[in-house]
């Protein structure tokens, strides 16, 4: 009756039957899409829900929205029963699809950065002006308070880790998982949240407008939580420096401070639990492949978190360690993957030694730069400091110089991982190993965590006079 459902209210409305139907794939619930058209007549798609109260949260949100300007589609008819609608075709085409090519080689350029800018700038739109007149009491819930937020939790924990097979204290967790939906929940000037603001549910017309589809879920909550499911979902994989960008550009258009950028952690936290819960579900329990197959990377982005994410939650933090050793969703072993090893030093204490054995690799003598240590405002900084580094960059100097060896260990990199070798050092010397070499290091390294983000990769940086150690990618 679905179809038949929605081409009476098709009929009813506009005097005329469809001249083609087609269904639209859906995104994991029971409602039935399908796509009507006519020749001199815009594209409807036709909905067929199974929760009546679901249907009303998405009509009502839908006028509301589009009475404060933003852009969702139009209703344009409802069944006597309130189980069919019709609304306005806002595109075929996804965000999540439109940055595919990005996607895969890791390089968003500035048509790709235009798209994400726009949907994190429609984002504070809905922040800004969505909660306005806004009746909570329509939405199908009315906050993503604690009692919402432990939900979550607990889906999390009953469909993901007590399906790992995975021995817990229950009660401990519980305890943990009360003082993380304390630190999350709403607050009562908090305004609306759309709840799945994802890049599946962004899309984009023939003329590149994008509209937000699939917000019935809205509910009183924090901004960022939005923010964060944009961002950080597991299958657009954006790189840091990309996310970074994005959290400073929503932040400026909605005028807020540190606090927002403050709080991202313990978001990406609550998310990303609240992700692995519906890949659980879907994949261990409901034994769906293609789930499964997802869960590594969630895994991999909760143990990158900073310690600020697992503030007050040792428990929580030992858990994901163990789970991630679960064979079934652990990542390639090191011994399986190439190591790229980035180190600045100076010449003066001598060559850097590969520790590998390999011998293989690339020594960059940045000395030809202008040297920032030659000044004395700048010679108890290092590279890694703003002051050195806008020296650096200023007339474009450092910029030429890396762009030609990132060429060089672009291609490198890549053909390492194509042939399956496991060690590459690239390394980068000045006078003292203090300024010159510390910033082109740091260069390098943070633009192959980019690139090569999701690829069987790991990107060790060392400061070898600095007595720095650190991993970008592990």
């Amino acid at each position: 009756m679905s179809m038949e459902s929605v081409l009476k209210l098709y009929s009813d409305g506009f005097k005329v039957s469809p001249d083609s139907v087609a269904p639209v794939a859906g995104a994991g619930s029971n409602r039935k899409y399908f796509r009507l058209r006519h020749s001199g007549m815009s594209d409807m798609i036709g909905t067929v829900g199974t929760d009546r109260r679901e249907n009303n949260a998405f009509i009502y949100l839908s006028g509301h929205f589009r009475k404060a300007g933003l852009p969702v589609p139009e209703i344009v008819g409802v069944d006597s029963n309130g189980m069919t609608y019709l609304q306005t075709d806002v595109g075929s085409v996804s965000l999540y699809d439109a940055l595919a090519g990005a996607r895969e080689s890791g390089v968003y350029e500035d048509s790709a950065m235009r798209l994400l800018e726009n949907a994190v700038g429609i984002l504070a739109d809905f922040h800004k002006k969505g909660s306005v007149g806004l009746d909570f009491g329509k939405c199908m819930t009315q906050e993503m308070g604690v009692k919402e937020v432990m939900h979550d939790l607990y889906y999390f924990m009953y469909c993901f880790l007590k399906p790992s097979g995975l021995e817990f204290d229950e009660y401990r967790l519980e305890s943990e998982f009360e003082a993380l939906a304390s630190a999350t929940a709403a607050r009562p000037a908090d305004g609306v949240m759309l709840r799945d603001y994802q890049s599946r549910n962004i899309m984009l017309d023939a003329d590149g407008r994008m509209s937000v589809i699939d917000f019935q879920g809205a509910r009183r909550g924090r901004a960022v939580y939005d923010l964060v499911s944009l961002l950080w979902q597991s299958r657009l994989q954006l790189p840091v420096g990309v996310r970074r960008h994005l959290v400073s550009h929503y932040a400026k258009s909605v005028d807020v401070g540190s606090e927002l950028v403050d709080s991202v952690p313990r978001f990406v936290l609550l998310r990303t639990l609240q992700t692995l819960g519906t890949y659980g579900f879907r994949g261990l329990v409901e034994r769906k492949e293609m789930f499964v197959k997802s869960i590594p990377e969630a895994l991999r982005t909760l143990n990158l978190l900073p310690d600020s994410a697992y503030l007050g939650l040792p428990y929580l933090r030992e858990l994901i360690r163990r789970v991630s050793r679960v064979p079934r969703f652990s990542e390639p072993t090191s011994e399986s993957m190439l190591t790229v090893t980035v180190m600045s030093f100076a010449y003066k204490m001598g060559l850097p030694v590969d520790p590998s054995g390999n011998g293989g690799g690339f020594v960059f003598d940045c000395r030809a730069i202008h040297n920032p240590g030659r000044y004395a405002e700048y010679r108890a900084l290092t590279g890694r400091d703003k002051p050195v580094r806008d020296f650096l960059e200023d007339g474009g100097e450092a910029e030429v110089f890396l762009k030609s060896a990132f060429s060089l260990v672009d291609n490198a990199v890549e053909r390492y991982l194509s042939r399956g070798f496991s060690s590459l050092m690239v390394c980068c010397g000045c006078t003292g190993g203090r300024h010159r070499s510390v910033y082109c290091a740091e260069r390098i390294a943070a633009e192959l965590a980019e690139r090569f983000a999701g690829r069987q990769i790991r990107i060790r940086l060392v400061h070898r006079e600095q007595h720095i150690d650190e991993f970008l990618l592990k």
